[in-house]
């Protein structure tokens, strides 16, 4: 974590740069946020510790109360893949306790004004800067900030859940695709078909390969439980195709430990 930057977000809470000692308590800050949000993505303490311990280029603060409680946190995480647009990720919070009080919204101010005077100062300040965060499409209140501050929507994701205590329907392979197990020595041709995928959705960039094999390291990632779409004729009839015979893959992952049925509790897939 850097200290270079002003910790300073607004005067009525007591700001620092975030150390890994206050981890615990932003896992319980969290806690309290999200049992009252409720949001698509939950985050425990192993999450922090792994984001926190991560290579990422990253700067947090967390504001305390006079308890010496935290009580609120902004959390940047820098990406340049050396082409192309800079980006920063932005994370924010704020305890239900303390809302209503206009430190959202300064923490949003400060972690684009963090985000920029960052990026002025790196090797790629000749570049574009993107700023983005991902949210819930239920928190209306946070999105109409982020266009207060010029950020406009560019893709929405909506998260699909099914309790697997029902029969899956069968579906039929199109003609000429096969389904074969992933296999990590698939992993170049896989992430140059995500790129060509993901080249035609707008608000989308291409990942690079130390990003793309930064996120199948993820102690969730589970490649013997990931397959990959194969085209039975050379090329899949796609003239300029440059990933081999693959068309189409599902990497998935495993969120939480087996319970006492020896079933995981959850899984992604993507």
């Amino acid at each position: 974590m850097s200290d270079q930057l002003d910790a300073l977000v607004e005067g009525s809470l007591n700001w620092s740069h975030l150390t890994e000692d206050d981890l615990p308590a932003l896992a319980e800050l969290l806690l309290a946020i999200e049992y009252m949000d409720d949001p698509i993505e939950h985050l425990d303490l192993s999450d922090l510790n792994e984001m926190f311990n991560s290579s990422a280029d990253q700067i947090a603060v967390v504001g305390r109360d006079k308890g010496d409680t935290v009580v609120a946190y902004a959390w940047n995480r820098y990406e340049d893949s050396g082409s192309g647009q800079a980006q920063t990720w932005l994370r924010t919070g704020v305890h239900p306790g303390w809302r209503h009080r206009k430190i959202g919204r300064k923490l949003v101010d400060w972690s684009i004004r963090t985000a920029l005077e960052h990026h002025s100062d790196s090797i790629s300040a000749e570049r574009d800067l993107w700023v983005g965060m991902t949210l819930d499409d239920k928190f209306i209140g946070m999105q109409n900030v982020l266009r207060e501050f010029g950020l406009k929507p560019q893709r929405y994701f909506f998260d699909m859940h099914k309790e697997l205590d029902t029969e899956i329907p069968d579906t039929p392979l199109p003609p000429g695709i096969r389904i074969e197990s992933y296999l990590p020595s698939m992993s170049e041709d896989i992430r140059i078909l995500h790129n060509e995928v993901v080249s035609q959705m707008a608000g989308s960039r291409s990942i690079d390969k130390a990003s793309w094999e930064a996120s199948l390291s993820r102690s969730e990632h589970s490649p013997d439980l990931s397959w990959v779409a194969v085209s039975k004729s050379p090329g899949g009839g796609h003239e300029q195709i440059t990933h081999g015979d693959y068309v189409g893959y599902a990497l998935n992952s495993v969120l939480s430990e087996k319970v006492e049925t020896g079933h995981y509790r959850e899984g992604w897939t993507e």
